[in-house]
């Protein structure tokens, strides 16, 4: 296990690790309101958002060690973003299998038309075809590489 843990893509490691700090940063939020208002419905919604970011964690992990997962690389084209606050809306990327679009559901500023970019998605993923563009509908991942 420590081999593939080893051999394993660092954005997936990251992804499995900030999901498991979380985790363990809801317990203790949640452990604290439990003990200072001695009502375990006040400490409630923190574990249920533990237990939720917890098994997500371990969903990605096992999904890692399991290699379900697959990569798609490729060279950002055209980058969509919103009209007024430049948010990064979408990535477009030349791959070997044509135009994918992925859309992002985090603010890219480092992201450049002509950049590396490498996603990480599960074998399970849906994609959808749409003008001849496949849309990627979720990911679980992405590198960038200038």
């Amino acid at each position: 296990m420590k081999e593939l843990w080893k051999t394993a893509p660092s954005a997936l490691k990251r992804r499995v690790i900030q999901r498991l700090v979380i985790s363990v940063l809801f317990f203790v939020i949640g452990i604290i309101s439990w003990v200072l208002s001695k009502k375990f419905i006040f400490a409630l919604p923190c574990f249920i958002a533990m237990t939720v970011f917890c098994v997500s964690g371990i969903g990605v992990l096992f999904l890692m060690l399991n290699s379900g997962y697959i990569v798609l690389s490729g060279v950002c084209e055209q980058i969509e973003q919103t009209p007024i606050m430049r948010r990064t809306k979408a990535l477009y990327l030349a791959t070997e299998y044509g135009s994918v679009k992925i859309p992002v559901r985090r603010n890219m500023r480092k992201v450049q038309i002509g950049a590396n970019v490498r996603c990480y998605m599960s074998c399970k993923t849906s994609v959808y075809d749409y003008d001849g563009i496949k849309t990627v509908s979720d990911y679980i991942a992405i590198e960038i590489f200038q």
